[in-house]
């Protein structure tokens, strides 16, 4: 097999040069034709106030990848339009801004739509603090660094549209945001497991307009459901990392748990009725003087009556030849034909991403498993703020939540929004990425 980070580096040029193909101007487009379809674009500040976006483009592409037309949203966040005769893929553009005020392109492409309306678009602004109500709150540890002297205390909680996993050690101040115009709930779970096999969560809400100290101690976890119950974890790969997290009624994540260096893992079923694991690998595929290349595989699936069966996908090989076929073409500035679909009925969707840590423009495609890439254009503007990327990054990645769907059908039903929680749980992927130093 190729190289996995000798031919994606190529990636990097082909991708910054593409601008359109010549191909077969018959060729067919998606079923919406002639349909009216509406997109909906929405900024989100960094306590997550809501406003719409003005301005952001809205292309519709040809089967080939060159552009048939271009609509920006209105004042109202919104644009309307018939889509075009031959259009098959659709891109939308807006701006992200980081807290640190650097701003740019966000751009989003659907290959081979044929889902309908596909829902509102967001895109951040967290140098914005405007509506934000914010406090410094000190967290007092109390008698747990003595108590618990050789224990990792864990807080999760929101700052803003963000939420972070932060290790409290004694008295420890942390700016806390609103999200939404509402104090959220916070999360402290203390991980004695080495030493004592004791792991303890807790959930409490607090008005911190009137609360700048969080009194904490052994207490804390007085209550019976608070005590953490061993996971029964089997995973296909020895290797692998795992982890527990709960999601609450209101979709947030809540009591994260790693395993420990003995490979415990830990679940609060008392004070948690949805508890999920994860299990995770990646694999340094390689590296050159340009950068190196990275394999990613992770599964998740609901612990029900303290066991989970975490099952790896097998087939990297298989995974990367088809990621190899898929680039090539890409490299050559040509339509390029692929298929992940053989690899399991795990899967849904291809997402290719391109990207920068520490950068905020982007560009992302989604698409079916199998099909053909096309050479797909951007305005100028564009493709000049990619090409100016450093330090990139790119990345295939195949998902899926073992549903047997179609990419039409997976489309529709997360447009759709009402499927409980329990529909999400079983999630995989396979990701190649590749870093450019």
């Amino acid at each position: 097999m190729k190289n996995p980070v000798a031919w994606t580096l190529l990636l990097a040029t082909g991708l910054a040069g593409c601008g359109g193909s010549s191909g077969d101007e018959s060729a067919g487009g998606s079923e919406l034709a002639g349909e009216r379809i509406q997109i909906e674009t929405i900024r989100y500040d960094y306590c997550g106030v809501e406003s719409p976006l003005a301005g952001a483009e809205v292309l519709v592409h040809h089967q080939d990848g060159r552009i048939l037309m271009s609509r920006e949203t209105g004042s109202d966040g919104t644009v309307s339009f018939e889509w075009p005769q031959n259009g098959a893929h659709f891109t939308v553009i807006g701006q992200d801004t980081d807290k640190n005020g650097y701003s740019g392109v966000d751009v989003r492409t659907f290959a081979n739509w044929n889902s309908g309306e596909p829902g509102p678009f967001y895109f951040a602004d967290l140098a914005d603090r405007s509506s934000c109500q914010c406090q410094d709150v000190t967290f007092d540890l109390g008698d747990l660094p003595v108590t618990y002297w050789d224990a990792d205390i864990n807080l999760l909680h929101r700052q803003g549209a963000s939420r972070y996993i932060t290790q409290l050690n004694l008295n420890k101040t942390i700016e806390m945001c609103q999200y939404e115009g509402e104090w959220q709930p916070v999360d402290l779970v203390l991980d004695a497991s080495i030493r004592s096999g004791e792991v303890y969560a807790a959930r409490f809400e607090v008005d911190f307009d009137s609360t700048r100290t969080v009194r904490l101690d052994s207490n804390t976890f007085a209550d019976s459901r608070s005590r953490g119950e061993l996971v029964n974890v089997t995973v296909n790969d020895a290797e692998a990392t795992t982890y527990s997290y709960a999601r609450t009624p209101e979709g947030e994540t809540a009591s994260y748990f790693f395993s420990n260096y003995n490979g415990e893992l830990y679940h609060f079923p008392n004070l948690h009725d949805h508890n999920l694991a994860i299990a995770r690998t990646n694999d340094f595929s390689g590296s050159t003087v340009e950068g190196e290349a990275g394999y990613w595989r992770l599964r998740r699936a609901e612990i029900k009556d303290g066991a989970v069966r975490l099952d790896l996908p097998q087939n990297e090989a298989a995974f990367k030849n088809a990621a190899v076929n898929l680039f090539e073409g890409m490299v050559a500035d040509r339509p390029s034909s692929y298929n992940f679909s053989n690899l399991g009925p795990a899967y849904n969707l291809l997402r290719l991403s391109m990207y920068a840590y520490g950068e905020p423009a982007s560009w992302s495609v989604e698409a079916p498993l199998q099909g053909t890439m096309p050479a797909l254009e951007l305005p100028d503007y564009a493709m000049r703020e990619l090409e100016q990327l450093g330090g990139l990054r790119l990345d295939v990645m195949i998902y899926g939540y073992h549903n047997g769907l179609s990419a039409d059908e997976f489309r529709r039903v997360r447009l759709d929004g009402n499927q409980p929680y329990s529909f999400w749980d079983n999630y995989e992927y396979q990701s190649l990425e590749v870093f450019i130093y």
